[in-house]
């Protein structure tokens, strides 16, 4: 009996020791940040674009995204749009997000150059405009992170000649509403 109880206690001191030892090594997790914007908030506005546009139903949530994922496609046979929105718990996720669509932009469309959107004064924490010669498609692709919101918005344009005049005033938008949102939505401990 006593050298049970030994090895009860012998046990449990190897798991405390284990478990201190974790706590001191591991590193703290960030902590949750949740903006709960409502999805359709976020999205573009059809008034920016031709009077002709049709926009689809929003599609929430996304096949990819999370369940307060939203996107939307809209068109009028020579302007097309998607735009997606996809939070993330913490703005970590939404950070390797930007960063792997943006690399893969630069692998899979290298034909695209890199617009200097600074004097924009978006507020978006990484934000970056490609666009492209008149037959790419894509014609140009804004990829933004607002906290912990991915943003993705692709214009397809193949007859329009300067494709800046469409897509300005869209992240322009975008960036208003998402400004708006995490204004109005704090997160945790904001």
């Amino acid at each position: 009996m006593r050298g049970k109880t030994v090895l009860l206690f012998l046990g449990l001191a190897i798991l405390s020791s284990m478990w201190l030892l974790y706590r001191c090594v591991a590193p703290y997790p960030e902590q949750p940040r949740r903006h709960d914007c409502p999805p359709e908030s976020l999205l573009v506005d059809i008034s920016l674009f031709p009077a002709d546009m049709i926009s689809d139903e929003p599609m929430h949530p996304l096949p990819d995204g999370g369940g307060t994922s939203i996107g939307v496609d809209m068109g009028n046979g020579s302007i097309d749009i998607s735009h997606d929105v996809y939070p993330y718990r913490i703005p970590r996720g939404a950070e390797k997000r930007f960063k792997e669509e943006v690399g893969g932009i630069r692998r899979g469309h290298p034909e695209h150059v890199l617009i200097d959107i600074t004097d924009l004064g978006l507020q978006a924490e990484q934000a970056a405009l490609f666009c492209g010669p008149k037959k790419t498609n894509p014609r140009c692709i804004y990829l933004a992170r607002y906290d912990n919101f991915y943003v993705e918005f692709f214009l397809r344009a193949p007859e329009i000649d300067n494709p800046l005049e469409v897509i300005y005033p869209a992240i322009k938008d975008i960036d208003q509403k998402m400004r708006q949102c995490l204004a109005e939505h704090p997160g945790p401990g904001e």
